[in-house]
């Protein structure tokens, strides 16, 4: 697997000779690359269609760092509340301590937990640190909302 960035000048979309991957030609690791990529925070799933994605600068304090996803949450989901939207935030960006969960705009009753996993070390040098799984589960019928 190897990420690439969309280019939608490009015939086929994506660019292999962009130099946006995650490794140098010599096949080393371009250290940059990874680190940015596995700074930010990110939806893995979630319970409805996304309206938008948005965050803070990297260079914001932790104080004023801010991650917001807005949803519509799928009809579907209603009957089925233990099907969660998941947050995944890395402890560089905002250690669990200091992560403050609000869900905004939607009528129904949420539950909110979050579980630390651990970090790890994939090649010398290329190392990703702990990070936050946050389930937000909905207990009621569906809305639009923000997380």
């Amino acid at each position: 697997w190897q990420y690439k960035t969309f280019q939608a000048a490009l015939p086929d979309g994506t660019c292999t000779g962009c130099g946006s991957a995650f490794f140098n030609e010599d096949g080393s690791m371009k250290h940059g690359t990874f680190q940015a990529l596995s700074l930010l925070p990110f939806a893995q799933a979630v319970a409805g269609r996304v309206v938008s994605i948005s965050n803070t600068p990297v260079q914001s304090a932790n104080w004023a760092r801010k991650f917001v996803l807005k949803y519509v949450r799928n009809p579907c989901f209603s009957a089925a509340p233990t099907v969660p939207t998941e947050i995944v935030i890395s402890s560089a960006w905002l250690p669990k301590e200091e992560l403050n969960v609000d869900v905004v705009g939607c009528s129904c009753k949420v539950a909110v937990a979050m579980e630390t996993m651990p970090g790890a070390s994939l090649a010398a040098g290329v190392v990703y640190k702990a990070w936050t799984r946050v389930y937000i589960r909905h207990l009621g019928p569906s809305g639009n909302c923000s997380s």
